[in-house]
C-alpha cells in the first residue's frame, strides 16, 4: 500500500469516526419574556412582558454544541414612561423583533445534562410602532446586533427548561413615515429575562 492510500485511507476513516461521533441538533424552542426593558438614545424608555419563540439548528459532538439559532416576537406591547416623545406620562407602543446568529455551548454533569449556551446574534432588527388616537406617529426600523446567553437542562431526554438573558444593541434607526437614518450609535438598547422550554431533537 503507498503513501497515498494509506493517508486517505486514515482521512476517510477519521470522517467517518467524526461522523458517527455527530448527532445533528434540531430544537424548537417558546420563551416568556421578563424585566424587559427598551431605551432609545432620546431618553425614551419603556419595560415589556412577552412570548418569544425561535430555534437551533447545529451539531452535537458529544457535549460540544454549535450551529445557528433564531429569536423572535410578534407586536410585543412595550409601556412607555414619561415624560416621553408624546408629551404624556406613559403611553404604549409595539415593537416586533428578529434575530439571527450563530450559538456554541457545552453539555456537563451527565445524567442532569446541564448545557451552558453562548449566542451572537449578527443581524437583530426591531419594528417600532405607535398609535395616537388611532394615528400611527412613530414608524421605526431598528437594526444592529446582540447577545445572549443561557443555563438549561434537560429535565427529560427531548424536553429541556431553561433560562436566559439576551442584550440587543440597535446601531442604525429609519425612520419610515420620513425615510430618514438615524447617525446616533446605539440608537437603542433592548433586553429582557427569559423562561424556556425546548425540544432538542439530535438525529
Amino acid at each position: 500500500m503507498n503513501k497515498f492510500k494509506l493517508v486517505s485511507l486514515v482521512a476517510l476513516s477519521l470522517w467517518v469516526c467524526s461522523a458517527s461521533a455527530m448527532d445533528i441538533l434540531i430544537e424548537p424552542l417558546v420563551a416568556g419574556q421578563f424585566s424587559g426593558g427598551l431605551k432609545e438614545s432620546n431618553s425614551d424608555s419603556g419595560s415589556f412582558t412577552s412570548v418569544a419563540y425561535g430555534g437551533r439548528l447545529g451539531f452535537d459532538f458529544h457535549g460540544l454544541l454549535l450551529g445557528g439559532e433564531y429569536l423572535a416576537n410578534n407586536e410585543m406591547s412595550v409601556k412607555i414612561d414619561g415624560p416621553n416623545t408624546w408629551g404624556s406620562s406613559s403611553t404604549t407602543g409595539k415593537i416586533s423583533n428578529t434575530n439571527y446568529g450563530g450559538f456554541l455551548g457545552v453539555e456537563l454533569m451527565h445524567p442532569l445534562a446541564i448545557r451552558l449556551i453562548g449566542t451572537f446574534f449578527a443581524a437583530s432588527s426591531g419594528h417600532f410602532t405607535h398609535e395616537t388616537n388611532g394615528t400611527m406617529d412613530a414608524d421605526k426600523t431598528l437594526k444592529g446586533y446582540g447577545y445572549k446567553g443561557e443555563v438549561s437542562t434537560r429535565i427529560a431526554h427531548y424536553l429541556s427548561l431553561g433560562v436566559s438573558y439576551y442584550y440587543l444593541v440597535f446601531t442604525k434607526a429609519t425612520d419610515n413615515t420620513n425615510n430618514t437614518t438615524s447617525t446616533l450609535s446605539p440608537v437603542a438598547n433592548q433586553h429582557a429575562v427569559m423562561a424556556q422550554i425546548s425540544i432538542p431533537l439530535e438525529i
